[in-house]
C-alpha cells in the first residue's frame, strides 16, 4: 500500500508539473467541438461527444463530418487526442519509476 502511495504522490506531482500543457490541449478540443458544431451544422451536444470520442480514438461512427473542413478538424482532434494520452502515459509511466526508486532508496536505509 505504501509504495501506491508513492505513485499516488509522483503522479500528482508530474501532473501538477505538466498541467499548463494538459489543461491547453483540452481547450484546443473544446475550441474544436464548438468549430466541429458550426461547420458540420449539428447540436453542441453532439459536437462535444464527436470531439472526445475521436479524442479518445474510440469513433464510434455515428457522428462523422461530412464537410472536407470538418475532416480536418476531426484529424486534429485525434492528433490532440493522442498528444494528451501520450503525456498521460509517459507522466504515470514517470511517476511509477520515481516510486520505485524512492523505494528502493527506503529499503536499502532500512537495512543498514
Amino acid at each position: 500500500m505504501r509504495e501506491f502511495a508513492l505513485f499516488l504522490k509522483s503522479l500528482l506531482r508530474i501532473i501538477y508539473f505538466v498541467r499548463g500543457v494538459i489543461f491547453g490541449l483540452i481547450v484546443f478540443l473544446v475550441i474544436f467541438a464548438f468549430l466541429i458544431a458550426e461547420l458540420e451544422n449539428i447540436p453542441l451536444a453532439d459536437a462535444f461527444y464527436f470531439t472526445f470520442i475521436t479524442a479518445l480514438t474510440v469513433g464510434y461512427g455515428d457522428i462523422a463530418p461530412k464537410t472536407d473542413f470538418g475532416r480536418i478538424i476531426s484529424i486534429l482532434i485525434a492528433v490532440d487526442g493522442f498528444i494528451i494520452f501520450g503525456m498521460i502515459v509517459s507522466v504515470a509511466n514517470r511517476a511509477l519509476k520515481i516510486a520505485v526508486q524512492q523505494e528502493k532508496q527506503q529499503q536499502s536505509k532500512k537495512g543498514r
